[in-house]
């Protein structure tokens, strides 16, 4: 009887102590059961665009949304570049901005004033806004050719997903008309192009 009793407490104790030994596991594998993988947020953007004439009540407009609107973001050594575009004849207009990483903020989080004529270098971000007229004939406006008005504003930044969003606005006034092959006398015209995107992913080049 008392050898029974002893074998009787042995294995009490060896279970005790294999069920200690245990819980870290057990705990574990229910955390990973129950821990939930944050949702990929959607990725978002728009443009608008206004053209107006002077001494014209004549204008154009056009508004492009997410599936309309191609994207592209890319970082490497030198800068961080944002690109927003249509494809002709489905749309005309193309935006790019490019920040070079010396002049990006702490967390790129920031408001960055866009480089124009007479100094393109003072801006902080450079412009180059493209607008297509046809299939082979493209007028281009930058920062180093062009007096442009405004900015990018960088409002969120991901670092561990590679996603950026944003808004900007950017003015374009007394430039020559995209439509005038002649341009003697050369009509003038005003462009006005602001926009939102939100969750672009950023991939890295070197």
């Amino acid at each position: 009887m008392l050898i029974i009793q002893k074998k009787t407490n042995t294995m009490l104790n060896m279970s005790r102590w294999l069920l200690v030994c245990l819980l870290p596991f057990l705990f574990l594998a229910c955390k990973e059961n129950t821990t939930e993988t944050e949702p990929q947020l959607p990725v978002t953007r728009r443009l608008n665009r206004v053209l107006v004439y002077q001494n014209s009540a004549t204008e154009m407009r056009a508004e492009y949304e997410n599936t309309s609107l191609n994207y592209a973001a890319e970082e490497s050594g030198t800068q961080l570049r944002l690109s927003f575009f249509t494809n002709y004849p489905a749309g005309s207009d193309g935006i790019s901005f490019q920040i070079p990483v010396s002049r990006l903020v702490p967390g790129r989080l920031g408001v960055y004033t866009l480089g124009s004529l007479p100094n393109p270098s003072t801006g902080a971000a450079q412009l180059d806004y493209r607008f297509a007229v046809s299939n082979t004939r493209t007028a281009i406006y930058q920062s180093g050719t062009t007096r442009v008005e405004g900015s990018l504003e960088i409002t969120a930044y991901n670092a561990a997903k590679k996603t950026i969003s944003g808004t900007y606005t950017v003015r374009l006034p007394d430039v020559f008309d995209p439509f005038d092959t002649a341009m003697i006398p050369a009509r003038r015209c005003t462009f006005t192009i602001t926009g939102t995107f939100a969750n672009v992913p950023v991939t890295q080049q070197p």
